[in-house]
């Protein structure tokens, strides 16, 4: 049975096991060097579609794709993950509410504390959110006094479409907002909500 190819970790080569989803041991298309759940990305996006209680854990684990060097637009494009298999927008989200069914683009590199994309951008030299990065490749500079807001309730995602301008009072207001509706989704289909993130002080 073909094996899935090992990444290198700490001058070591682990081989990782074939995905649980594979058909004849392989994986279309091809996996790459990751496994959430004994399943490559891919196959975890699919499964995650039919398992929404899953659909935040992929911001934690996966998915994650391997160290690349250049340019930051090379670097945002490397990591960015635009499958048409990824999972839709929360249903709780104003995305999904307002009929957005495209599917996120999930950020593959770092995924800091507060669970958003990060990314090195060798132009100043310093990092930056991926969800920044990419409002601002496509629609300029953030206008001064508002930040970039996820509409689709998932900080991975670096979907253009799935981002708003909002000004600081706005942003802080429609958190608490989305929270409460986050909240009476997860009951009213019989999940616990998840625990909120705490930031380290």
């Amino acid at each position: 049975m073909p094996v899935a190819k090992g990444k290198r970790t700490l001058g070591r080569i682990h081989e990782l096991p074939p995905c649980i989803d594979a058909v004849d041991g392989m994986c279309t298309p091809p996996p790459n060097n990751n496994r959430v759940f004994e399943r490559c990305n891919h196959h975890y996006a699919i499964f995650c579609r039919e398992h929404p209680e899953c659909i935040k854990t992929i911001a934690k684990s996966g998915p994650r794709r391997p160290a690349f060097r250049g340019t930051s637009e090379e670097r945002f494009l490397h990591y960015r993950i635009a499958e048409e298999t990824n999972p839709i927008a929360e249903p709780w989200s104003d995305a999904y509410l307002a009929g957005d069914r495209d599917p996120c683009e999930l950020w593959g590199g770092t995924i800091n504390n507060s669970g958003y994309g990060a990314m090195y951008t060798s132009e100043t030299g310093r990092n930056t959110s991926a969800h920044i990065f990419a409002w601002e490749r496509v629609n300029g500079p953030v206008p001064e006094g508002s930040t970039i807001d996820h509409t689709d309730g998932r900080t991975d995602c670096v979907r253009v479409s799935h981002l708003r301008v909002r000004t600081f009072e706005e942003n802080a207001r429609l958190r608490v907002e989305t929270s409460a509706r986050k909240t009476a989704w997860y009951l009213a289909n019989g999940l616990t909500p998840p625990k909120r993130r705490r930031r380290k002080s």
